[in-house]
């Protein structure tokens, strides 16, 4: 599949960037895909965009970061590698990708709640994606989690191989000529305490220099999309009402930036 814009990051891409207000601020046959995952740390998304972009050419990539993208990776290693991911992109067997990576057990143990979770946007971990690839939530308060809708990040202590490696794909990307477009999203108001509002507007601040001096523009969410506790499905994912409201800021803050892309296809 052609990939004209390429969104890439954690669940902050995923869950918080609505395809269809990004697909009206682009040309009507422009091929968006939204690759953004659970859990990934920045390094994580680096590394996996760069698989994907090694035989596709896409005018731009978006990223939006969260609280916690920057910090410390305490996974566990994948057991895939590259070529395994590269065949499974590019449309390798199924069932033997199925038969290597899948845990059949989880799979039959979790059948029901699985099902549920690609038919239902009402849960954290929801599997019902949409025809760009995210996951626009149905979460309103107070049908929350109330330990995440509470929940304050530690922004304290970063790692500095995340920047690195945020720093090494905006200059993958500057080099490559495809324009790199960052945003961070906003945040619940309530958990936010004078410490972490500064903190947070440092991150915004270095995030900007980075990204801008490898060519590419940045949006402040934090500061530039204020947004009251009906658009939050926890203290940092939207739902898709807020989706919509962070989205629609980040693309009218970048349309002259847009109205320049040269697409490929």
């Amino acid at each position: 599949m052609p990939i004209d814009v390429l969104a890439v990051g954690s669940s902050m891409t995923l869950d918080n960037l609505d395809g269809q207000i990004v697909k009206e601020h682009l040309p009507g046959d422009t091929n968006l895909f939204n690759a953004g995952s659970f859990g990934l740390k920045i390094s994580q998304s680096a590394h996996m965009a760069q698989l994907i972009l090694r035989k596709r050419n896409p005018a731009a990539v978006i990223m939006v970061t969260g609280p916690e993208d920057f910090t410390v990776n305490q996974q566990a290693g994948l057991d895939y590698d590259d070529g395994d991911f590269e065949r499974f992109t590019d449309g390798g067997f199924y069932p033997w990708f199925v038969a290597r990576h899948f845990d059949m057990a989880y799979y039959r143990s979790g059948m029901k709640e699985i099902r549920l979770d690609r038919r239902s946007r009402r849960d954290y971990g929801s599997l019902a994606f949409d025809k760009y690839g995210g996951v626009l939530l149905n979460i309103h308060f107070p049908h929350v989690n109330m330990v995440r809708w509470n929940a304050r990040a530690d922004l304290s202590h970063s790692d500095l191989a995340e920047w690195n490696a945020f720093e090494s794909f905006a200059a993958f990307c500057h080099q490559r000529k495809i324009s790199f477009y960052v945003a961070q999203s906003p945040l619940r108001k309530a958990p936010v305490n004078a410490e972490m509002a500064s903190l947070m507007k440092a991150r915004c601040a270095r995030l900007a220099r980075i990204v801008e001096a490898h060519g590419g523009a940045f949006f402040d969410g934090f500061d530039h999309c204020p947004l009251d506790d009906s658009y939050f499905a926890d203290y940092a994912h939207l739902n898709a009402q807020g989706a919509e409201k962070f989205t629609t800021a980040f693309m009218d803050a970048i349309d002259p930036e847009l109205k320049t892309l040269q697409f490929k296809h």
